[in-house]
């Protein structure tokens, strides 16, 4: 009947988890530039968030991480507090995200300093055991028993690890990658036209990639099949221009998100130019942003001079930026 697959394929559920935890030697562990973390489950399926502490690039201070992986939330709202002595909350931050996401990553830049929890270590870290609570609300959509995505992400998997019944060859550098023409096609626009029978490859179903490099456009391909890559950490800068060139919105976002995540005195004006060059307003705003919190500590840098003298455009969208922190 028309409409009844549609009404199996997903339903919505509305998730809140409330989630306390300590972290002995607090301070000691951070300072050794150690990253600390707490981690917890907001559903049956056991998926896994965490709460890290890391020593920020900001001098003297601690960044906040809250971090989920393996979902598909939406309108996500995370809310984090330190439990003082008394139990009482305190240093509170909350976040919304209203899109869909596969993967969150939320950080909180210089969330604590040094001095600070020196300062009021009786009442924020006493006997050294940081003791936080946090709470996160989201709409999970998620498969009814007739639908079993988790197998169909298996299914795959297996056919990107197999490679059997490909029909059609990506010339990348010196290395050939054995593909599947509807899978490349149903992921991305481009290669859906170069596929096409108005062009050369479509009919010789070979297609030549000269402005990827052979491993990254592996891990991109590894995307495509599977929704996932396991080194995006190290390739996410490349991996950000080639989605941007194939247009895999989804591997955008990822890339855009990690990156974001990883924003620091030392990258935050290199992502900036990145993000312009290949169309990111998320992590272009986002490293805007920081660059405009931090540019006392950044001016003096040779990447700043570097950056506003090969970039000189966007160095006014910072000038810009700039001036009107200040009013």
């Amino acid at each position: 009947m028309p409409g009844s697959a549609k009404e199996i394929l997903t339903e919505e559920v509305v998730i809140t988890k409330t989630f306390k935890g300590r972290i002995n030697n607090f301070t000691n562990i951070v300072k050794s530039g150690q990253r600390c973390a707490l981690r917890f489950s907001v559903n049956d399926n056991n998926d896994k968030w965490a709460l890290a502490f890391k020593e920020s690039a900001v001098d003297g201070c601690i960044d906040l991480i809250f971090a989920g992986k393996e979902i598909t939330f939406k309108n996500v709202t995370i809310e984090m507090s330190i439990l003082d002595a008394n139990n009482v909350k305190t240093k509170t931050v909350k976040r919304t995200n209203n899109n869909v996401i596969s993967t969150l990553c939320e950080k909180f830049e210089a969330y604590l300093d040094y001095e600070m929890l020196s300062d009021n270590a009786e009442m924020l870290v006493p006997n050294g055991v940081l003791s936080v609570t946090a709470k996160i609300s989201a709409q999970s959509k998620q498969s009814s028993p007739e639908l079993k995505s988790k197998d169909l992400k298996m299914d795959l998997t297996d056919a990107y690890a197999d490679m059997r019944f490909t029909d059609c060859t990506i010339l990348c550098g010196d290395e050939r990658f054995s593909c599947h023409a509807f899978m490349l096609a149903a992921r991305s626009p481009m290669f859906n036209a170069m596929l096409g029978t108005n062009f050369k490859e479509g009919i010789t179903k070979t297609v030549k990639i000269d402005s990827v490099q052979p491993h990254i456009f592996k891990e991109m391909l590894s995307f495509i099949y599977t929704d996932s890559t396991e080194n995006l950490h190290n390739y996410a800068n490349e991996l950000l221009k080639a989605a941007d060139q194939y247009q895999l919105d989804h591997l955008k976002e990822v890339c855009e998100r990690n990156l974001i995540s990883r924003l620091t005195v030392n990258t935050a004006l290199d992502y900036l130019v990145l993000a312009d060059l290949y169309n990111s307003p998320g992590l272009k705003s986002a490293a805007l942003d920081f660059v405009v919190k931090n540019a006392k500590s950044m001016i003096s840098m040779p990447e700043w001079k570097r950056n506003a003298a090969e970039n000189p455009e966007i160095f006014v969208e910072v000038t810009e930026a700039l001036v009107k922190s200040s009013d």
